[in-house]
């Protein structure tokens, strides 16, 4: 009879041990992992958008006092200086020694002589093409942008008023491939009228 109590309360006491991990508490750690590999995610492309909301902010701004040009444009851009507005158009680009000559045309539509302004120039290869993953896409335009070499240029010429003036400009070292994406930007300090 002992022995049939003993055989009794051990088979209870096998029926009460604590069973191995269900199949929800053995997913709990992947569940975690993945739930921190989102979070950093999230956060990376937190960050991202907010660099290109404060790279198109700053581009908006500054879209107000330059212009740009692909070799292939056609038309003309405003430049905002801060005595006047200027319209600027891309005439034409040709290989020149170890370089290409940029040949703009300035159009100062005030009455107004400008004297020797200095016209500034960024250029470089085209503008990398959107796509693929927006981290990635962020890298190759900061890569681009950094890569933008850059020109100043004080002219010997003045902008006749209510005309179009040429602008020649040699950037180099550059090749033809170089030249796919150039910015143009003009600071005025000296201005003349006639009295009367």
């Amino acid at each position: 009879m002992q022995r049939a109590m003993l055989m009794a309360f051990l088979a209870v006491g096998a029926a009460c041990t604590k069973p191995g991990p269900t199949a929800n508490e053995q997913a709990i750690p992947d569940l975690q992992r993945q739930v921190s590999e989102l979070q950093s995610q999230v956060l990376a492309l937190q960050q991202s958008e907010a660099k290109m909301a404060g790279a198109l902010a700053e581009l908006a701004a500054s879209q107000r006092s330059r212009t740009t040009f692909t070799p292939s444009d056609t038309g003309f851009g405003k430049v905002t200086t801060e005595v006047g507005i200027f319209f600027v158009s891309l005439d034409k680009v040709v290989p020149y020694a170890n370089g290409q000559r940029l040949t703009f045309r300035v159009g100062n539509p005030q009455s107004i002589t400008y004297r020797n302004p200095t016209v500034t120039l960024r250029w470089g290869r085209g503008v990398p093409v959107v796509g693929g993953d927006a981290t990635e896409y962020s890298k190759r335009v900061d890569a681009w942008e950094a890569s933008l070499q850059k020109k100043s240029e004080r002219l010997l010429s003045d902008l006749r008023p209510g005309a179009w003036n040429t602008v020649n400009i040699v950037v180099a070292p550059a090749t033809t491939d170089d030249i796919g994406h150039i910015e143009f930007a003009m600071e005025v300090g000296t201005v003349s009228m006639t009295a009367r």
